[in-house]
C-alpha cells in the first residue's frame, strides 16, 4: 500500500514546489505636482514593480459615481512583493516623504497566481 502513494506524494511534492507564491503588493495612486515625472524620481522609490501615468478617469462619464475626488491623480504605482510588515511600512514611510507628491492613496491586496493558472488552463 505504501508503495503506490510514493509517486502521487512525489508528484505533489515537485508541483507544489513549482507553483508560484502569492505576492503582497501596494496600489498607490496620487497626484505628482508635475505632469511628466522623470524615469529618476520613479526609480528613487525602489520597490515599484509598475508605474503607469493616468491619461483620463474612466469614471468620467459615469453621472452617479462621484468623481471630483478622483480627478487630480495622474500617477498609478505597483509595488514589488512586500512580504513583511517592516518593510510596507518602510515604503509607506518613503512614500510620504516624496516632495513631488500632493496627495495619494495607497490600497494593499495580493496576487493568487496560482488561480490566474488554473482560470487560463479552463478557459483555453
Amino acid at each position: 500500500m505504501l508503495n503506490t502513494l510514493v509517486v502521487p506524494l512525489m508528484v505533489a511534492a515537485a508541483v507544489y514546489l513549482y507553483l508560484p507564491r502569492p505576492e503582497r503588493n501596494l496600489l498607490v495612486v496620487l497626484q505628482a505636482k508635475s505632469k511628466d515625472l522623470k524615469l529618476e524620481q520613479i526609480q528613487a522609490i525602489g520597490q515599484i514593480k509598475n508605474a503607469f501615468q493616468i491619461v483620463q478617469n474612466a469614471d468620467g462619464h459615469m453621472e452617479h459615481v462621484d468623481v471630483a475626488s478622483r480627478l487630480d491623480y495622474n500617477y498609478v504605482f505597483v509595488s514589488t512583493d512586500l512580504t513583511k510588515k517592516e518593510e510596507e511600512e518602510q515604503f509607506r514611510a518613503k512614500l510620504e516623504q516624496l516632495e513631488f507628491v500632493n496627495k495619494m492613496e495607497i490600497f494593499p491586496y495580493k496576487t493568487n497566481p496560482v488561480r490566474r493558472i488554473l482560470l487560463n488552463f479552463i478557459l483555453k
